[in-house]
């Protein structure tokens, strides 16, 4: 078995990919190619993403900042998918295989 795969259980990463926001936010980590992303350039993408799509979510940037800041992020970290330091408020994406593939699955069957 992949170590990498092993390293997210499936419950967590089904419950990492169950959220709409936290897809986009995946969605837009694994497509940065610059390293570390600042957490106002996310939520700048996310009210871009979210206002295109017509999303059912309030595509308001202060909600959105907060949302990502206090839930989405530190979930994501405790997860072992990224790094955020809140100081800073930067964010750097690892990703998993397993998360990967799921996210992937989701996007592409499901959506």
């Amino acid at each position: 078995m992949n170590p990498d795969i092993a390293s997210v259980s499936t419950d967590t990463a089904l419950q990492i990919v169950a959220n709409r926001r936290r897809r986009t936010l995946l969605m837009q980590l694994r497509d940065n190619e610059d390293g570390g992303v600042a957490l106002r350039e996310l939520t700048e993408r996310i009210v871009q993403e979210e206002s295109a799509a017509s999303s059912p979510f309030d595509a308001d940037h202060d909600r959105i900042a907060i949302e990502l800041h206090h839930d989405h992020l530190p979930k994501l970290s405790d997860a072992g998918i990224l790094t955020y330091d809140a100081d800073t408020q930067m964010v750097w994406y690892f990703g998993t295989d397993r998360v990967e593939r799921l996210l992937e699955f989701v996007s592409l069957e499901l959506e």
